[in-house]
């Protein structure tokens, strides 16, 4: 490597405790670009190798959220995720559809994510979430259908049930903007399962739907939510 090319950040040299305080032990910056010198500044990428150890500390970030919460304040998880999924910068999604990834660490790291949701999310309650929250599994969902447009057959089935099931785990949480997270990210997924589970909602839910609501969650069911 000269001097004028960028370093390039292995992901998975960081131990646990090290990928915790470098994703959450930072202040909350508001400005995109503040926050993009912060994270990736200097670097010319992020690619993780071996994918799975990176992915392990992952999935044990997600599990162990009750605790993490303890020492960083809501907004640095917010950050600290938002950071993680975002797609020209860690973008942990792209690792969910790696064949040369073990399928169990992808999987178990899928299904960690219910407890962003279970945890994290619950105790927003008095302001609007930030959007990750919202748009986190249409960032997965998105590099799902990309994998499997760019190589037909490369999206494990297995990997896409861990995604529907995950949501489905969600949209049981009994908040109401936990449940829109769901939908929306129902709305994205190319699962053969979406259809009948979002009908089961708007079937239990009607007589508590507006017309617009019912209208949204009916496009969640169709595929054709934005």
């Amino acid at each position: 490597m000269t001097e004028d090319e960028p370093a390039n950040f292995n992901l998975s040299k960081l131990s646990f405790d090290e990928l915790v305080d470098f994703l959450f032990a930072r202040p909350v910056m508001k400005d995109f670009d503040e926050r993009y010198t912060a994270f990736y500044h200097g670097y010319g990428s992020f690619v993780p190798v071996p994918p799975e150890r990176f992915l392990v500390n992952v999935t044990a970030i997600f599990t162990r959220l009750q605790e993490i919460q303890r020492r960083f304040t809501r907004e640095q998880l917010a950050q600290g995720i938002a950071e993680l999924f975002a797609p020209m910068g860690f973008s942990t999604q792209d690792y969910f559809f790696m064949a040369t990834v073990p399928l169990k660490a992808r999987t178990e790291c899928v299904q960690s994510l219910y407890h962003i949701y279970a945890e994290a999310l619950q105790v927003w309650t008095d302001e609007p979430s930030p959007g990750i929250f919202y748009m986190l599994w249409d960032n997965i969902n998105s590099e799902a259908a990309y994998a499997a447009d760019r190589t037909p057959g490369a999206v494990d089935t297995e990997i896409l049930d861990s995604i529907f099931e995950t949501l489905a785990r969600i949209l049981e949480l009994p908040d109401p903007v936990i449940q829109g997270c769901a939908l929306h990210g129902l709305g994205h997924l190319r699962h053969n399962g979406v259809r009948a589970l979002v009908q089961s909602y708007i079937d239990s839910h009607r007589s508590d739907l507006s017309d617009e609501g019912l209208a949204w969650i009916e496009q969640c069911r169709d595929g054709t939510v934005m």
